[in-house]
């Protein structure tokens, strides 16, 4: 009989938590719950994935119980500098788990650090011995999940990676092919934002499952550096296919396939590279290696065009050269993997930050909202006498808390009524089945049925939390040890210690802002506008040499607010209540988030072009109508930053084209008539492509202003309740 894969990771996860509880039970070690626990939260749909996940516990469980020793040893005693230096650490804590790596390690370094604390003071045991207890725990829990997955219908993550990576090369080949059509025919792809849209997803997830593969395939650990390799040049290929687009303004009135003879053989080559690519994804050995293509212009065709269009195919073929050098590279890192050449003939770079540590606003907001729900369920244990669950309710608060802290779009109130139903089922079970169980055969199948109900239930990967949770609860009111006694009393106050406490998270989650979604990407909007308006304003005054101090600090901030807020739009973008909001729709918001991610690549384009290379200093005409159109720009910013609706007026269209028009048509007479003694090659790029930035920003700026004319801004800002 052929079993389902959800049926058979049930059977993985409901098996390895069984055998977890057994041999804690045997051990005679006490809160075997510990172990079960760790089972449900590693448990994945790849064993790469959960043994990855295990680690980050198992470390995370090590770092908390020793931050929790330290806190313990020397702050025990005095009860307020205890309650702050904890605090302050989960909150820290909560404050790493926003980022892009490590979360799961942060939270567990948090909430074990709060349980083995307040454990140890609750019980009167020696902390050290809560802390080993634990630590314990949590490694029988992943080891014994370990063993089943490794040793019961092993899934690996080796073929889901090589299937995402078929895809993302797939995607950019489309890509690439819409973005040539452009460049050739002069005409924008309207499909071009939905496939750039599945771009972005399919690299998340393509990121995800190397890390995986890396762990539970040995073909890919074996060649992990080549893989990385092969990440890093498709993360800059999809770049340098984005800015092919940028030229189109300035190319669609010329044969650009007449202007390059060698256009068309570029192309076929092209092509090529990315079916070979494909072709050795799917390890099938490559039919062709790549060719070297020479993109060469007619100089006599050359001679009749204008200075402006003679560096605007300049320019475009050198971002042609780009894309074909990063193809390349992928090629032959490819070509390494499947072992057919020895040498990786690529060198590449890996991208990475300038190192300096950037504050979130949004993730210092979710310590801020960790650290006051610590200290109001601190309060009230100390104030409120017989507060179910005591010391408990603090522990629970913490990686409860956590969790909360940094998924604002999830309700809290919304887990009232799963957690009502699990509080039913698992007080029935403990009060009318567990007593009439006599052994643990019986005790071990109840654990095997309720864990596989829950992760049979929520097997789907966006319900991985809803299970964990589920069984989790069981667990707590299950209170399963050798000494077993039951009381229905330990179920009422188990109920009324999580309400009170999903009560208390409700209120906390409206700290320190308005937790509602049209709320929030009214904040987040206003502080992209913010930044665009500083990244404007220091655009007049370009630094004779590079920022340092503070002024480095405020241009590293706004950029990265370019980089991360248009990615939060798009997820607040999916919560907004458009019942409610009926004159704006879903459609809508998402196409002004899709112009507000062009505004933000257009803006950090023209901050690094503006920076690389001062232009010169004898045009005088040229500096004052950029320093105007800088200063028009930034009161645009400004004034959006306090309204983002206010471009509904023709004078706003008017006004900006008038002024982008007149700027434009000084930067082409001083191309069209300059002498090469005025302007070298290297400042008529440098100008053009400043230009060409200029240019797309305008263009995009028209955009957002049509989408966002469409939407009722107003009723976002009213109260409601």
């Amino acid at each position: 009989m052929s079993l389902s894969f959800n049926t058979r990771e049930s059977i993985k996860t409901s098996l390895a938590l069984t055998i977890a509880y057994a041999i804690s039970l045997v051990a005679g070690w006490d809160k075997p719950m510990w172990a079960g626990v760790a089972v449900a939260f590693c448990s994945l749909s790849t064993f790469g994935q959960s043994l990855n996940k295990a680690a980050m516990r198992m470390f995370g469980t090590l770092v908390g119980a020793f931050v929790a020793l330290i806190i313990f040893t020397f702050f025990i005693q005095q009860q307020v500098l205890f309650m702050l230096v904890l605090s302050i650490w989960v909150g820290f804590c909560t404050y790493m788990m926003g980022g892009l790596k490590n979360k799961y390690f942060w939270n567990v370094c948090g909430f074990v650090c709060v349980v083995i604390c307040f454990g140890a003071a609750r019980e009167s045991v020696n902390a050290f011995d809560m802390a080993v207890l634990r630590t314990e725990q949590t490694a029988l829990g992943i080891f014994v999940y370990s063993l089943v997955a490794i040793l019961l219908w092993p899934v690996r993550s080796g073929k889901d990676f090589r299937q995402s990576a078929v895809k993302l090369c797939s995607i950019q080949h489309q890509l690439y092919r819409e973005y040539f059509s452009m460049i050739v025919t002069g005409k924008s792809c309207e499909t071009r934002q939905a496939l750039k849209a599945q771009e972005e997803q399919i690299i998340e997830k393509f990121q995800q499952l190397l890390r995986a593969a890396e762990i539970d395939t040995y073909e890919i650990r074996k060649k992990r550096v080549q893989w990385q390799v092969y990440k890093e040049n498709s993360l800059k290929l999809s770049d340098a296919l984005e800015e092919l687009q940028y030229d189109l303004n300035y190319l669609s009135k010329l044969d650009v396939q007449q202007l390059i003879p060698t256009l068309d053989r570029f192309d076929k080559e092209l092509e090529q590279r990315f079916l070979q690519i494909g072709l050795m994804l799917q390890q099938n050995p490559p039919q062709h290696l790549p060719a070297t293509v020479k993109l060469t212009s007619e100089e006599i065709q050359l001679d009749k065009l204008t200075a402006l269009h003679k560096v605007a195919l300049t320019v475009s073929l050198k971002r042609l050269a780009r894309v074909d050098s990063l193809s390349r590279k992928m090629f032959y890192s490819l070509h390494q993997i499947m072992g057919i050449s020895s040498t990786s003939n690529v060198d590449v770079q890996t991208t990475g930050s300038d190192g300096r540590l950037i504050l979130d606003p949004d993730r210092m907001a979710g310590a801020f909202q960790v650290i006051a729900t610590l200290w109001l369920s601190y309060l009230a244990t100390i104030y409120v006498s017989d507060l179910p669950g005591g010391n408990g309710f603090i522990s629970m608060t913490g990686p409860l808390g956590m969790i909360v802290a940094t998924t604002p779009q999830l309700r809290v109130p919304i887990l009232m009524i799963p957690a009502a139903a699990t509080i039913i089922v698992a007080g029935i079970l403990y009060i009318f089945v567990m007593p009439q169980l006599s052994t643990f055969w019986g005790l071990g199948t109840l654990l095997f049925a309720v864990t596989f109900f829950f992760s049979f239930v929520f097997s789907a990967p966006q319900k991985t939390l809803v299970k964990a949770f589920g069984i989790v609860m069981f667990l707590s009111i299950a209170g399963i040890s050798n000494q077993q006694t039951y009381s229905f009393f330990a179920v009422a106050n188990t109920a009324m210690m999580f309400f009170l406490l999903l009560l208390l998270l409700t209120i906390t989650s409206q700290l320190p802002f308005d937790p509602r979604p049209e709320k929030v990407f009214l904040r987040l909007m206003k502080r992209f506008h913010n930044s665009c308006q500083y990244l404007m304003s220091n655009m007049n005054t370009p630094p004779a040499s590079t920022p340092k101090g503070i002024t480095a600090y405020r241009k590293a901030y706004h950029l990265k607010v370019l980089s991360m807020v248009p990615n939060k739009l798009a997820i607040w973008a999916q919560r907004i209540d458009y019942k409610t909001f009926t004159e704006s729709s879903l459609q809508e918001v998402e196409s002004l988030v899709s112009s507000i991610q062009a505004i933000a690549h257009c803006t950090k384009e023209i901050v690094s072009i503006e920076h690389s290379s001062p232009s010169s200093q004898s045009l005088p005409e040229v500096l004052v109508s950029r320093k105007k159109w800088y200063m028009n720009l930034q009161q645009v910013f400004t004034n959006l930053s306090h309204d983002p609706g206010d471009v509904k007026t023709d004078g706003f269209r008017d006004q900006l084209t008038e002024l982008w028009h007149a700027g434009e048509a000084k930067v082409k007479e001083t191309l069209d008539f300059s002498s090469d003694t005025q302007l070298s090659s290297g400042e008529k790029i440098h100008l053009y492509s400043l230009l060409g930035a200029n240019h797309n920003l305008y263009r995009t700026l028209l955009e957002y202003s049509d989408h966002s004319g469409s939407i009722c801004w107003h009723e976002w800002r009213k109260s409601r309740f």
